[in-house]
């Protein structure tokens, strides 16, 4: 396989869990079937979206990568402009706590503050996955300095998510997903890099390592948790070997399912490649064009 097949499979893959987990997100588990008439395996349209079209989870990262792509490098302020004209133009889904970052952007606020004001909002208590939902375009582009990745990963991910939880969650997939562009050790990766700055974190990688997102419970009040988003994504990593299984059982366990299969497809695509995601999931996939456009000048800057 090659690095671009890698580089197309881990926006599609990112978009395409999003797109799979928008009609499930914050169900029920156990009322899947029933609403659905049967397992999900494919695309549903709901009242907000189309069929087989994205969230705000892979716009705000459409947001992050245009910058890059433009800018050839980190550059905070038109990331925070980008988020400021999709909140404007569209903003369907965005989080409470992104939103509040957002206001204080559009107020004139820099974006090295923006995420920190409105998370003393919450008292310092919010950690929401809005920060790891968007990050798949960040490992691609910073493939070759690992240094600067996880600056510029940290960094974009306080322009919202100022959480020390959010900021790891986004780190360890960062490090995953540049292990996987790689053909390196993922597990061995983030456990050097991300492991003893936090307890829970470790406990999750532990968990993560050794146990399948079927036996996992997602659908509960912490749904929309950062650690619980990577758990999900690492899971999927180390313990399949196709991109379809884990998407669906991530799919049909509800709860924030768009974010947890985004977050889990980008890892997936970036492992397997474009050629193991369905290829009716493809044809079928509302943003193919904007996502194919974003991987391949990913990769031409890459080059």
């Amino acid at each position: 396989m090659d690095l671009k097949d890698r580089f197309f499979g881990a926006i599609m893959g990112s978009g395409i869990g999003d797109a799979l987990g928008a009609p499930t997100e914050f169900c029920k588990e156990a009322e899947i079937p029933n609403l659905f008439g049967k397992r999900v395996v494919d695309y549903y349209s709901n009242r907000a979206f189309q069929l087989g079209e994205v969230t705000d989870d892979t716009q705000m990262m459409f947001c992050i990568a245009r910058s890059l792509i433009n800018s050839k490098d980190i550059n905070l302020n038109e990331i925070a402009d980008n988020f400021i004209y999709w909140y404007k133009k569209d903003g369907r889904g965005c989080g409470r706590l992104c939103r509040n970052a957002i206001k204080e952007l559009k107020k004139g606020v820099p974006p090295t503050e923006a995420g920190y004001n409105a998370w003393l909002l919450t008292e310092k208590k919010s950690a929401g996955n809005g920060g790891v939902m968007r990050n798949a375009c960040v490992p691609l582009f910073f493939m070759n300095d690992f240094d600067k990745l996880i600056k510029s990963t940290e960094d974009i991910c306080k322009i919202t998510h100022y959480d020390p939880r959010c900021v790891l969650s986004c780190k360890a997939h960062s490090v995953a997903m540049y292990a996987l562009l790689h053909d390196k050790n993922p597990y061995d990766l983030v456990m050097a890099n991300c492991s003893g700055i936090d307890t829970e974190f470790d406990e999750i990688l532990n968990e993560a390592k050794n146990k399948k997102i079927i036996d996992y419970v997602l659908d509960e009040d912490n749904m929309g948790y950062t650690y619980l988003a990577i758990l999900v994504g690492l899971s999927a990593i180390f313990n399949y070997d196709n991109f379809e299984e884990p998407i669906f059982d991530i799919v049909n366990k509800g709860g924030d399912a768009d974010t947890n299969a985004a977050v889990a497809g980008g890892l997936l695509g970036a492992k397997y490649g474009i050629n193991a995601i369905p290829k009716y999931l493809v044809e079928k996939f509302y943003n193919y064009d904007e996502c194919l456009d974003i991987a391949n000048k990913l990769y031409e800057n890459h080059k």
